[in-house]
């Protein structure tokens, strides 16, 4: 998804609480609640608290959180469209375990898993 994409999906279902623009920037970069409270400096409950209520952090934690996401404060707080691209959405935990696995592979056997992988991709679709 692209920033526009993302402007004009905000646009569509204004008004949104901060909560909601919160966890939508947050999806978007790709972070979990956790990895987000990490950098924050906070614990997760802390950000799922902001997600779900209808109150906005302490006026210190803004500009950090809006560094974080790569928006302004006005931003954040819904006085200006943000600019964010998403990240590519992370495997799953047994997918990337397998991936770290195939790659232990032979050069040969991992071109013939990712032939099979291929074969399986083009019948979905």
């Amino acid at each position: 998804m692209n920033a526009r994409i993302i402007a004009a999906i905000m646009a569509r279902t204004k008004p949104v609480h901060f909560g909601a623009r919160l966890a939508r920037l947050r999806k978007a970069k790709g972070l979990t609640q956790t990895a987000l409270a990490t950098q924050l400096g906070v614990s997760q409950r802390v950000v799922t608290y902001y997600e779900n209520e209808s109150s906005y952090p302490p006026a210190h934690l803004l500009p950090k959180v809006a560094e974080v996401f790569g928006v302004g404060v006005e931003e954040l707080l819904g006085d200006a469209e943000p600019a964010v691209e998403a990240a590519p959405v992370a495997p799953d935990r047994r997918l990337r375990k397998r991936m770290e696995l195939l790659a232990k592979l032979p050069a040969q056997d991992q071109k013939m898993v990712l032939r099979m992988i291929d074969t399986l991709a083009a019948k979905a679709s």
